[in-house]
């Protein structure tokens, strides 16, 4: 909790993607609740920009899909 918080989603999976690259040397996969869905959907597209591995699957919870109106709340 020390580190200093990102309010740039850009700025979060660069840093992350940074994090893990030395650990995609074997199948994996993302899971994400709520905005960590959100991170999680956005870290899988960083790390195919950057021509590395991706996840064999990517579990979201918590949060619509990207791209679906949310109604009624």
């Amino acid at each position: 909790m020390a580190d200093p918080g990102s309010a740039d989603m850009g700025e979060l999976t660069a840093a992350v993607a940074d994090a893990v690259a030395p650990l995609l040397d074997r199948p994996y996969a993302l899971f994400g609740h709520s905005m960590g869905s959100a991170v999680a959907w956005e870290l899988a597209h960083e790390l195919k920009r950057r021509g590395l591995p991706g996840p064999r699957r990517l579990f979201a919870s918590g949060r619509a899909a990207p791209g679906t109106a949310v109604t009624g709340q």
